[in-house]
């Protein structure tokens, strides 16, 4: 069966309906595609239900599409996929980049959760985000390995990390899980990583202790986070940090 396209827009996502073949003759896919990219259309969502066949040319076709969304800083997902097209993907590894999920409704919340992060992103704030700074207890240890907990203080917090005060410390690039609690708004347990380290000679009054970029929290967990930080404005740094 040759290729059919059925293009619809929802939500802002131009959804495409793709039917039939996949293969080296179905280069139709990628002038579709470049047609919503040219149009600053450049969310798209394929539903591949009733594709019947997918190629290893016709992967070729897909993947320059997805690229040519990529090179237009826009975002391509797949739904409804069929197993037959499932193992070819998986066969090449490309189920491991490409957005695959079950339905669409999961498919469009992921759209709509890519735009919160998007949002956050882009607020001008420190580096990205407003900081605060406070002095709260803070429970942490390495996500893989030894699971021995140690105690510290949590300064200068963002909306993507933090600065620890505590005489543990990691080194660069280590993944540490940490248990803290925002006044007001209950435990937090997620993920960090430590991206820099403090140099006694330079900042002594900061010894010891790291700074760490939080990893892989949820939009949720995000967003409250920088609403605490919305709701308590800067006061003053911490000079003296206390000793632990």
């Amino acid at each position: 069966m040759s290729l059919e396209i059925y293009s619809k827009e929802k939500q802002g996502v131009v959804m495409l309906d793709i039917r039939g073949n996949i293969d080296i003759s179905a280069s139709e896919f990628i002038e579709v595609v470049g047609w919503h990219l040219a149009n600053h259309r450049i969310d798209i969502l394929c539903n591949f239900g009733k594709v019947d066949m997918l190629d290893y040319a016709g992967l070729s076709v897909v993947t320059i599409a997805y690229k040519n969304v990529v090179n237009h800083e826009g975002r391509m997902k797949f739904y409804n996929v069929p197993i037959n097209v499932k193992n070819i993907l998986h066969a090449v590894m490309l189920d491991r980049i490409f957005e695959i999920y079950e339905t669409e409704e999961d498919a469009l919340n992921a759209f709509k959760e890519d735009k919160e992060i998007d949002k956050i992103k882009h607020m001008q704030l420190r580096r990205r985000f407003q900081r605060v700074h406070l002095s709260i207890p803070v429970i942490y240890k390495a996500k893989f390995g030894e699971q021995k907990e140690h105690k510290g203080k949590l300064f200068d917090i963002s909306g993507v990390g933090a600065f620890i005060f505590g005489k543990k410390t990691f080194a660069l690039h280590d993944i540490i899980a940490l248990e803290f609690d925002l006044p007001h708004m209950g435990k937090f347990n997620f993920d960090a990583k430590v991206v820099w380290l403090c140099d006694k000679d330079i900042q002594p009054q900061q010894y010891p202790g790291m700074g760490v970029e939080f990893y892989k929290i949820s939009v949720s967990i995000q967003r409250r986070i920088v609403n605490f930080i919305e709701k308590n404005t800067p006061t003053r740094s911490s000079q003296h940090l206390p000793p632990i």
